[in-house]
């Protein structure tokens, strides 16, 4: 449902942006990245000497449909600067960790049919004059994929489009001549990019604004576009890169994205989401092209809001027509095209008309919103579109520039007013919105906002876009009617103390929160009440005291100008307002809240929800924040109502039919038809691999048997798989899908792999599971593949299968998005059970695994991103949970991690580990969370384990395990290990540190503490909190451990110290 009026008590009212498409819940607002604007936070409160002009009451209606808010942040910045080198960790690193992790970073813009790319044949060939972009090579690849893994950041590659397509369809080819880039010229370039950056690299931009510099219909663009795809398929067949686009030129309607689609839709042997990774619009509210001009006022004004409520619906309706398969994106944006407006774009109003902006985008369902700017400008240096120099000139609506030359040189960037808003954004807690009733009659005054998170706590953003400089600016009295839960909390406002009101061009003078900086970060101001310390204060309660808590909502402030009229470098968090907001209960189901809005100000309002503040965590110090950012980020997959039973396509569940043909066709058909779930009813239906496609779910019923072929020539021909962290073609997983989108298995019935010691089993070559002396197994195979992937390999060449003994996993979806794994039961697997590899958006929830055979690990995520496994229960024959990232060489060569894991509630049995990370990591891991979980068997070894070694390499960051009750492990409770298998010596020494586990209670164990690093990598910052080891029969082993701290950690019912550990 898109924004509309409808009549209210005889008033207008707007009825906030409603998602009823179940497929647009799961998605957030990505906003704005490299540049940014300020946040307007809750006003001042009422005194009894301020005069409130009006009063206004806001109502908060709680809709479960809204959209969801997350914590992303994005960025378009010109591809000229990535051709000048600027994108570099030591340049940008810190700018982007404050705007938060997972960003998107688009490489496009007006230079993006100006730069050269130097690869391929191409990597000597001098760039022509016209490249005045810059050229494009390897080391900037190399410099950028530092960046993203310093960050947590990916990106988005802008692909020439002007020089590619017929040279009659350039409207004017003397007006920005471009270099003579060729297709093939792109295609390597996009090659180069992929090897380099791997999983970071999400995607290729047809051109920049098809519809300002060509006479391309939006048809012939469709058609461009696929040959795009098809040649990037052709060079990288399994790298699943898809097109973003059309990336038209800004404009009030949506004409062009509208019949781009339509030629989308009428292309039959086509789908869009075949093609499309992204459907992209641009949006600049105004403008300041030619003889156009804006506003401070202009910028603030309801019209600004409205013309961009209507865009944003005209998206979104055009996005319907996709129903979903698609995410769509404003991948460039700011607030007045061609470079920004002098004293408008770089003004304090710009800090919030964007925190504004990115709040509206958010509620509206786009999936990402991009601020448009550049890293390489001198403040102020603002060049002509005529000059050489301009594509990395200062652009006034940028979020940062350098404040002299010599500041440039060094590295040393300021902040502009944009960097705030966005930041300001930031401090909103994650969650989903909450109507306010704002009319439109108000909106030159008001703007607000809601947002519902944790356990109902609720976040209120109040803009007031009234100039504080302008006498007829009024100090208004708003009333907000809450929940009931919502009684009281503290406020934090963002402002800016310069004279000149919204026109300020002093960022130093803007504070959010009460605080700012002085220009080297080393001088702090609070307000009245607030402390000083070099840490924020931020309260977390009493547990159990029933006082009341501290309440602070983190925040962030801005200090005094550089020369240039800028900000100081990116601020660190700082403590918000000590000021409490009163509640009176207004009736006994909601609270009222009153205060006064002051002028040219923001502010946020954070209330207690059941007599405890919230905050932030995550910007608190409180990791966990971002395991509930990843719990409301991970969704369901929605499936149409459709149901394609197997019998009807002529599947028999007699256990001994062959069902393979007959499930293959109600796949297809359920997936031709546009999704829906293919039903195994009751019976034991026997089949070979199952290949599953887009939208559709495998439904297995609860008296159903899915009954899996023991023949290996079965799972041919090879499928692109991995075995054991390396890529090669191999038997087909007994599930599979690659590429697919919003696939589901589901049901309560039984997959039986029928692997046992006659089948498959005996080729892991132990005599325990049924090889003798004489009969093949893996190990020749396996020896051949890992040194294919040592000496570089292509995959392609990599093929194996029969006479090679390799086994297969069981449920294995590759490069996939948006998977659903529930309430199956899995046994006598062949090898790893659950092994979603190069996938995102994973739930794995109320699934039993029960498989006791070689390398039966339960659930292996894989080089993953954003992967939820939730009350499942292990007990298998290998590690019961085991995280992952590619073995050794071909790890770094894909060379993406796994990140943003949230296991909880599940149940570990039997296994070699219960939750483990390794050894193949090669990748790295980060962002790992363990939550209320059991272990115990007296066939556990270990229960957290970490192993790795020096060919193996990699890196584990951000592991946090809480809540965990343990009965007994045979071997050691936390296992750190350097020495599995190989060892040290082989030059890729492993990186390990920020692991916290607290909460943890243990029966019995060999030893409670295992943990062994190299003389020359040590592991680095081991945090136990509230733990009690039990009864332990070995002594501890701990070598090599930097800042190992223990806090109320018992072993054998006496206190643990790191001197006895």
């Amino acid at each position: 449902m898109d924004p509309h009026n409808e009549a209210v008590d005889g008033a207008a009212r707007l009825t906030a942006p409603t998602r009823l498409r179940p497929g647009l819940l799961r998605r957030s607002l990505v906003a704005g990245a490299l540049a940014t604007g300020l946040v307007a936070a809750v006003a001042l409160p009422a005194t009894a000497d301020t005069a409130a002009a009006t009063s206004l009451t806001l109502t908060a209606t709680v809709d479960g449909r809204n959209a969801v808010l997350s914590g992303e942040f994005q960025g378009s910045v010109e591809s000229a600067d990535f051709a000048h080198g600027y994108l570099t960790r030591e340049r940008m690193a810190e700018r982007l960790q404050t705007l938060g992790p997972q960003g998107v970073i688009r490489l496009g813009g007006y230079s993006m049919d100006l730069v050269w790319p130097a690869f391929g044949e191409w990597t000597d060939v001098p760039a022509p004059p016209e490249a005045i972009g810059g050229t494009v090579d390897q080391s900037d690849l190399d410099h950028l994929k530092e960046l993203l893994d310093a960050t947590g950041w990916k990106v988005t590659l802008g692909a020439p489009l002007k020089t590619v397509i017929d040279p009659s369809k350039i409207k004017n080819p003397a007006r920005d001549p471009s270099p003579d880039v060729s297709l093939e010229q792109v295609v390597a370039e996009v090659t180069a990019a992929h090897e380099a950056l791997g999983e970071d690299l999400i995607g290729v931009e047809l051109g920049n604004e098809y519809d300002n510099v060509t006479t391309l219909t939006e048809a012939e663009l469709w058609e461009t576009a696929k040959q795009y795809r098809v040649a990037i398929d052709q060079a990288l067949p399994h790298a699943n890169l898809k097109v973003i686009g059309p990336s038209a030129n800004t404009a009030k309607t949506n004409t062009r994205l509208e019949g781009f689609v339509s030629a989308a839709l009428a292309d039959t042997a086509t789908e869009p989401k075949q093609v499309l990774g992204e459907l992209a619009s641009h949006w600049y509210p105004w403008s300041h092209c030619g003889s156009s001009r804006v506003t401070v006022e202009q910028l603030m004004s309801p019209l600004t809001y409205t013309n961009t409520r209507s865009k944003l619906a005209g998206i979104m309706a055009v996005d319907d027509q996709l129903h979903g398969t698609v995410p769509v994106t404003v991948n460039e944006s700011n607030n007045a095209s061609c470079s920004g407006m002098p004293e408008v774009s770089n003004s304090y109003a710009t800090a919030l008309w964007s925190l504004d902006y990115l709040l509206q985008a958010a509620q509206s369902g786009v999936d990402r919103l991009q601020f448009h700017t550049n890293t390489t400008g001198v403040c102020g240096d603002f060049k002509p579109r005529d000059s050489a120099d301009y594509p990395i000139s200062y652009r006034y609506y940028g979020a940062f520039c350098a404040a002299t030359q010599a500041s440039l040189e060094a590295d040393e960037l300021s902040a502009n007013p944009l960097y705030y808003g966005i930041w300001a954004f930031r401090q909103v807690p994650q969650g989903r919105f909450v109507d306010l009733d704002v009319a439109d009659e108000h909106l030159d005054k008001l703007r607000a906002y809601a947002v519902e998170g944790e356990a109902g706590a609720l976040t209120v953003v109040l803009i007031n876009v009234q100039d504080p400089a302008r006498a007829e600016s009024t100090q208004d009295a708003v009333t907000l009617n809450l929940p009931a839960a919502c009684r009281t909390g503290r406020q934090v406002t963002l402002r800016s103390d310069a004279p000149e009101g919204l026109a300020s061009l002093d960022a130093g003078q803007i504070s959010l929160g009460g605080q700012d900086r002085g220009t080297h970060g080393r001088r702090q101001r609070y307000a009245a009440g607030g402390r000083r310390s070099g840490r924020p204060p931020v309260g977390h309660g009493d547990r159990g005291t029933g006082h009341r808590p501290d309440r602070h909502l983190l925040a962030l402030s801005t200090g005094r100008s550089r020369p240039g009229g800028t900000g100081p470098p990116v601020p660190d968090p700082v403590p918000t307002d000590d000021r409490e907001s009163a509640m009176t209960t207004e009736h006994s189901r909601r609270n009222v809240l009153r205060w006064a809005a002051a002028t040219g100000a923001a502010a946020a309002l954070t209330p207690l929800v059941g007599g405890r503040a919230y905050a932030d965590p995550m910007r608190a110090g409180n990791p966990w924040a971002r395991a509930r950012y990843i719990s409301a980020k991970v969704g369901r997959p929605h499936f149409p109502d459709r149901w394609f039973d197997v019998t009807r396509y002529g599947a028999v569940g007699d256990g001994v039919t062959d069902c393979t043909a007959a499930i293959r066709r109600a796949v297809e058909a359920c997936h031709t038809a546009g999704g829906g779930h293919v039903l195994v009813p009751a019976g034991r239906f026997a089949t070979g691999p199952i290949h599953l496609l887009s939208n559709v779910d495998l439904h297995v019923t609860a008296d159903a048997v899915v009954l899996f072929s023991q023949n290996p020539a079965d799972y041919l021909p090879a499928v692109l798989t991995r075995f054991e962290g390396v890529e090669l073609y191999n038997y087909s997983p007994l599930i599979y899908a690659y590429g697919q989108e919003n696939i589901g298995v589901t049901g309560a019935g039984t997959l039986d792999g029928q692997a046992d010691n006659a089948h498959w089993w005996p080729w892991k070559g132990k005599t325990e599971y049924g090889w003798k002396p004489g009969d093949p197994k893996q190990d020749d195979a396996r020896a051949r593949l890992f040194a294919m992937a040592e000496q570089g390999v292509p995959v392609a060449q990599r093929v194996f299968g029969e006479g090679d003994y390799l086994r297969s996993s069981f449920i294995e979806p590759y490069r996939c998005r948006n998977v659903l794994i529930e309430g199956v039961t899995i046994v006598r697997s062949p090898m790893w059970e659950i092994h979603p590899t190069l996938s995102t958006n994973v739930l794995i929830q109320g699934v039993t695994v029960d498989s006791h055979g070689p390398n039966n690990d339960g659930c292996d995520p894989e080089s993953s991103r954003l992967v939820v496994i939730r009350d499942c229960t292990f007990d298998t024959g290998d590690d019961c949970i085991a995280i992952k990232s590619g073995r050794n060489a071909d790890g770094r060569r894909v060379a993406v991690p796994s990140e943003d894991i949230l296991i909880e509630g599940c149940v570990m049995r039997d296994g070699h580990g219960g939750v483990t990370i390794g050894s193949e990591m090669s990748g790295g891991v980060r962002n790992v969370f363990v939550d209320d979980c059991e272990m115990s068997s007296p066939n556990l070894d270990i229960a957290l384990r970490f192993k790795t070694n020096s060919v193996r390499g990699g890196f584990i960051t951000g592991f946090h395990a809480r809540d965990i009750r343990i009965g007994e492990v045979a071997s050691a409770v936390i296992d750190i290990n350097f020495y599995y298998e190989e060892g040290p010596g082989y030059g890729f020494n492993p990186v390990v540190g920020d692991i916290d586990v607290r909460d943890l209670t243990v029966r019995s164990a060999g030893r409670a503490l295992n943990l062994r690093g190299y003389s020359d990598a040590h592991i680095r910052g081991v945090t136990l909190t509230d733990i009690d080891f039990g009864t332990t029969s070995s002594p501890d082993v701990v070598e090599y451990v930097d800042d190992l701290v223990l806090r109320n950690v018992l072993e054998n019912g006496v206190p643990l110290e790191p001197a006895s550990a």
